[in-house]
């Protein structure tokens, strides 16, 4: 937990995995002001991350309180982030892109009926 001007930044799962659909609370006035999911990778050409159907109705729901932290990090320990504030309006926007990923096959193939 830090602490922001008036703010107090918590991180949710900073001990155990809550399930939660964000990692990060920030509050004021002991009201919630903002949420933030947290994805990371070490690939700093990766263009995209996985969210899970849970987190974007969050996202969907909370509107410009959610916002999505993608952070790179390098090998030289350096992190780089990138905020984006309210997803569901830059999808609109055409600032960012949804796609569906197709599960890993197993044994046999997901046919559909005709």
């Amino acid at each position: 937990m830090g602490k922001y001007d008036n703010a107090v930044v918590r991180w949710v799962n900073e001990d155990t995995e809550t399930g939660l659909p964000y990692d990060i609370v920030i509050e004021e006035n002991e009201r919630i002001r903002e949420y933030v999911e947290v994805k990371a990778t070490r690939y700093e050409n990766k263009a995209w991350f996985a969210i899970s159907m849970r987190e974007w109705q969050f996202a969907v729901d909370k509107g410009d309180a959610l916002s999505i932290a993608h952070v790179v990090l390098s090998s030289k320990n350096v992190a780089r982030i990138t905020m984006y504030k309210n997803p569901l309006k830059l999808c609109l926007l055409g600032k960012l892109r949804l796609a569906m990923m197709m599960p890993r096959q197993q044994k046999g193939s997901y046919d559909m009926p005709h």
